[in-house]
C-alpha cells in the first residue's frame, strides 16, 4: 500500500465526507475522541484553536508524543463503531477518495481496512526517529523491532508487577520493552526462578534488591526511556492496574533513594517531579490507585508531596475511622508529621 496520504489527510476526507455541520477543529477532536480509550482523556484537546487549526491543515505536524499516548490507547471497537454510524454512503465516499490516493486500498465495506489505515499512519507517526536533543528526553515508540540495550529480563524488574488482562498494563510492557507483549510474556515465562504467574497476575520475585543492583548498570538513555514510558503510558489515563501503579511506585522509591547509580542523578532529578505530579493527579483521579501501598512510598520519595496527598480530598473522603488515619499516615508518624497529618484529617472528618 502507498504511503501517500499522512494521518491528517485520512481525517481531512473523513470530515469532508461526512455529513456533520460541526466546525472542522471540533469534529477532527471528536474523530480522534473516538480512538481513544475511555479511560484516556484526547492529548490535543486542549491546544489553542491556532494550534489545532495548524496541525490539521498539515502545517504543523502532528506531535509524537500525542501519537504515542493515542496509539497506546487506541480502542479499535470505538473507533469502528463511531464510523459505521456514519452510515454506507459516506463510507463509501471516504473510501473511494482514499482509493484515488492510494490505488492498492481495498474497499471494505466493514470499515476495517479504514480503521487499520488510520492506526497504521497514527504509529508511523509514534516511531519517526528521534531527534537527539541535548538534555531532554524523548518519548517511547510503539514496538517494531527494538534495539534497546536492556534485555527482557531487567525491563521485566523495572516492571515489577502487572495484570495481563489491563490493557494499559500490557501497553505500558510493549512501549517500555520494544516488542509485542506475546513475544515478552513467552520469553519472559522461560524465567521460572524469577517470575511468578497467577494469572492474569505476573509478579518479579524479590524485585527490590534486584531493581538496586540494575541501578548500577542504568545508563541515563535507560532512565530516560524508562521514565518517558512512565509519563505516556502508566500515569496518562486512569486505566492501569493497581498493581502496577504500586510497583511504579516502588520502582520511583528505589531509583530516588539509591546512592550508588550509574545514571546521573541530574537526569533522573529532571523527571521526578513531572512522575511524582502526574502520580498525583492519578492518585486523585482513580479510584484503583487509592491504595495505602502507594502512599508509604510518596513518603520516602519526597515527603511534601505526601503530606499534600494524605491531607488531601481524595484520601480524606476514603477514612471512615481513626484506623484508617493511622493506616494512611503511618509513615508521616515515622518522618515525625504525624501531629501535623492526624490534626488535619481530624479537623476535615471527626469533628
Amino acid at each position: 500500500m502507498s504511503e501517500t496520504l499522512s494521518f491528517i489527510d485520512i481525517l481531512n476526507i473523513i470530515t469532508r465526507c461526512s455529513l456533520n455541520t460541526k466546525p472542522k477543529n471540533q469534529y477532527m477532536l471528536e474523530i480522534i475522541d473516538n480512538m481513544i480509550m475511555d479511560a484516556c482523556a484526547n492529548p490535543i484537546a486542549g491546544s489553542e484553536d491556532d494550534t489545532l487549526k495548524r496541525i490539521f491543515n498539515g502545517s504543523n505536524p502532528f506531535p509524537r508524543d500525542k501519537a504515542l499516548i493515542i496509539y497506546s490507547h487506541k480502542d479499535e471497537t470505538k473507533l469502528a463503531s463511531f464510523l459505521r454510524e456514519m452510515g454506507d454512503e459516506v463510507i463509501y465516499n471516504i473510501e473511494m477518495e482514499i482509493q484515488s490516493s492510494e490505488p492498492d486500498y481495498e474497499l471494505d465495506e466493514t470499515c476495517y481496512n479504514l480503521q487499520q489505515l488510520i492506526y497504521l499512519r497514527l504509529k508511523e507517526i509514534a516511531n519517526k526517529p528521534r531527534k537527539k536533543r541535548t538534555g531532554k528526553s524523548n518519548p517511547p515508540t510503539i514496538p517494531e523491532n527494538s534495539d534497546n540495550s536492556l534485555s527482557v529480563i531487567e525491563y521485566a524488574l523495572v516492571i515489577g508487577e502487572w495484570e495481563e488482562t489491563n490493557r494499559i498494563d500490557t501497553m505500558f510492557v510493549e512501549a517500555l520493552v520494544g516488542m509485542d507483549y506475546k513475544s515478552f510474556s513467552n520469553t519472559l515465562i522461560k524465567e521460572k526462578d524469577m517470575v511468578e504467574v497467577n494469572y492474569p497476575m505476573w509478579a518479579v520475585k524479590d524485585r527490590e534488591e534486584r531493581v538496586a543492583d540494575l541501578c548500577l548498570r542504568l545508563r541515563d538513555e535507560d532512565i530516560r526511556h524508562i521514565c518517558d514510558s512512565i509519563c505516556n503510558c502508566v500515569f496518562h489515563g486512569n486505566g492501569c492496574s493497581a498493581r502496577l501503579m504500586n510497583s511504579i511506585s516502588v520502582l520511583i522509591s528505589i531509583f530516588s533513594n539509591s546512592s550508588n547509580t550509574l545514571f546521573s542523578r541530574r537526569t533522573y532529578n529532571g523527571y521526578l517531579c513531572k512522575m511524582l505530579e502526574q502520580l498525583t493527579g492519578v492518585i486523585d483521579s482513580n479510584p484503583n490507585c487509592n491504595e495505602v501501598s502507594v502512599l508509604p512510598l510518596l513518603s520516602e520519595i519526597n515527603y511534601s508531596y505526601f503530606i499534600s496527598i494524605v491531607t488531601g480530598p481524595s484520601i480524606i473522603n476514603n477514612i471512615s475511622s481513626v484506623d484508617d488515619v493511622n493506616k494512611y499516615c503511618y509513615q508521616a508518624v515515622l518522618l515525625k508529621a504525624s501531629e501535623y497529618a492526624n490534626s488535619a484529617l481530624t479537623e476535615r472528618r471527626f469533628r
